[in-house]
């Protein structure tokens, strides 16, 4: 965002707290954003709790090799709440403050560079665990005795990539070339807007990589397991078509070998 841009959205927020009936608007849309960022929180918390549960529960079961496998998938879930849950217990509630001081974040420049990098990696992380999720269930579907041989070792792997590359490749280098003099941080600090002052090409190359990649990626796996299971179910159908056929057969020559019913 320039400074003439800056200034631009300063004066068109002037323009529209004007009157007291846009106080109103502003308290119930954070009231609105308030409710979303608990529920996240709320119905996160029982997923985890579930997961973890029903983990607990299944510790002993016959097949480890199975177990395994399910832990590896209840993994991938846990991890993926517990993103989401951040996301509503942190970057929700300060969008709600900004929204209700009228699109000012009034909570110093550092919790503004927090906000805007924090935002960026946990939808990152979400991101990444769909694409992971996605990748377990193509391995399980199409080389299932493949998928049989992995472990919880798998699940923590693909969990630390999922958190390591956003961190390591968003958040740690943002927070280390975060400039206060570019015409974001002035915007912020004459202003109170927050803003991200990364260049438009490192932009584009994280918006790329990790989001339009991953979620074409994500969609191109799920599309190959929906046609194998729809393979899988007509295979089985028409196995069950052949088997009856024969069965049909069967029953009529032994009709014919013995057409008084086997009565002497």
């Amino acid at each position: 965002m320039s400074t003439f841009d800056c200034l631009n959205f300063s004066e068109y927020l002037a323009l529209e707290v004007q009157g007291s009936h846009m106080t109103e608007v502003y308290t119930s849309l954070t009231a609105f954003c308030v409710a979303i960022a608990t529920f996240t929180v709320a119905a996160n918390l029982i997923v985890i709790t579930a997961l973890i549960h029903s983990k607990r529960r299944g510790s002993n079961p016959p097949d480890s090799r199975n177990n395994n496998n399910s832990c590896l998938t209840k993994l991938l879930m846990t991890s993926l709440a517990f993103s989401d849950l951040m996301l509503g217990a942190t970057i929700m509630p300060l969008e709600s403050a900004e929204l209700l001081n009228r699109g000012k974040l009034k909570f110093g420049s550092v919790l503004c560079a927090l906000r805007v990098n924090m935002n960026n990696v946990l939808c990152a992380v979400s991101v990444l665990h769909i694409f992971s999720m996605a990748l377990d269930r193509l391995v399980a579907v199409c080389r299932s005795l493949l998928y049989r041989q992995l472990s919880k070792t798998t699940g923590y792997v693909m969990i630390s990539l999922s958190w390591g590359v956003p961190l390591v490749f968003m958040f740690i280098p943002a927070m280390i070339v975060w400039d206060f003099n570019t015409d974001s941080q002035q915007c912020y600090i004459y202003n109170f807007h927050c803003g991200a002052p990364f260049k438009e090409l490192v932009q584009v190359v994280f918006s790329t990589i990790v989001y339009y990649v991953s979620f074409s990626a994500t969609y191109v796996m799920y599309v190959i397991v929906l046609w194998k299971i729809q393979k899988f179910h007509k295979r089985k159908e028409r196995f069950a078509k052949n088997l009856n056929e024969k069965s049909n057969e069967r029953i009529y020559t032994d009709k014919n070998l013995n057409p008084g019913g086997g009565n002497l």
